[in-house]
């Protein structure tokens, strides 16, 4: 008879093995990760708790462990290592936690940090939305003589579009359109979502900034719903302190649209634009 519990216990291992040997690839992300549950957890449930298991996404661990079945994680790995070793600001078991849970999000923090320094600015991690405030945004910098605060977003597809494209539905998506059962939803998430992530990340409500506030929304994973063409501000009333949103994603594609009553200069507009250039 064959014993289940050792052959479970026995692909358990294996597999542990298998992520502390891939991650052995990356000297300086293996510095600030701590070997626990939380690493060796290989999905997390990006909807809070309302995903079925093959639905949720992968954690650093589960990254690792499907480095020789999909491309584009050699690549983020490689970038994710290389920019912990050029950088020590993120040389930090604090960030090496953020990363064992959300690897995508921080990869996104990083990434944009970097593109930051490549153009030669020098930007400081988590600044306060205002001297009396305990609000962090990501980054704080100055492009010239003017001081920016940038907040990094990764959003990620609507649950329901994502069972759409699972069971399928008689035109549920034509670009040309709309989306939903029929095409009867709208072209794009991006006003709603950008009102997500602003009352996600940023409370307005009741505090003044000390900098406009640029956003920098990564929509690799949303790029079905947010196809970054159009300006949000053309359907959005966004506050003033919002004074841009610039939108990329992994294949090459980034548009920045500065808010038209924020008074932002064209040399600030044109870093913006470049940011992302190679």
């Amino acid at each position: 008879m064959v014993n289940r519990s050792y052959m479970v216990s026995n692909a358990e291992t294996i597999r542990l093995i298998r992520i502390n040997h891939m991650l052995t690839y990356y000297s300086c992300l293996e510095k600030i990760i701590r070997k626990d549950a939380l690493f060796y957890r290989t999905t997390r449930d990006q909807y809070d708790g309302d995903s079925s298991e093959d639905r949720k996404e992968l954690t650093l661990g589960g990254a690792l462990l499907a480095l020789s079945d999909f491309r584009e994680f050699i690549e983020l790995m490689d970038n994710l290592n290389e920019w912990i070793c050029c950088y020590p600001e993120y040389q930090t078991k604090s960030f090496g936690k953020k990363l064992k849970d959300n690897v995508f999000n921080f990869y996104s923090e990083i990434e944009v940090f970097h593109h930051l320094k490549e153009k030669g600015t020098e930007p400081k991690l988590n600044p306060r939305i205002n001297t009396g405030s305990r609000q962090n945004l990501d980054f704080d910098v100055h492009i010239g003589s003017n001081r920016y605060f940038i907040e990094v977003l990764t959003p990620r597809m609507s649950k329901d579009l994502e069972e759409k494209f699972e069971v399928g539905c008689s035109g549920f998506y034509d670009p040309d359109r709309g989306l939903g059962p029929n095409n009867q939803e709208p072209f794009s998430r991006v006003e709603t979502l950008i009102k997500e992530e602003i009352a996600k990340h940023i409370d307005l409500s009741s505090e003044s900034v000390d900098a406009p506030i640029i956003l920098v929304i990564n929509n690799t994973y949303a790029m079905w719903e947010i196809p970054g063409t159009q300006s949000p501000f053309e359907s959005l009333a966004l506050p003033e302190s919002i004074c841009g949103i610039l939108f990329y994603d992994r294949y090459g594609n980034r548009r920045f649209f500065a808010n038209p009553i924020s008074g932002m200069i064209a040399e600030d507009r044109r870093f913006f634009d470049v940011l992302f250039a190679k």
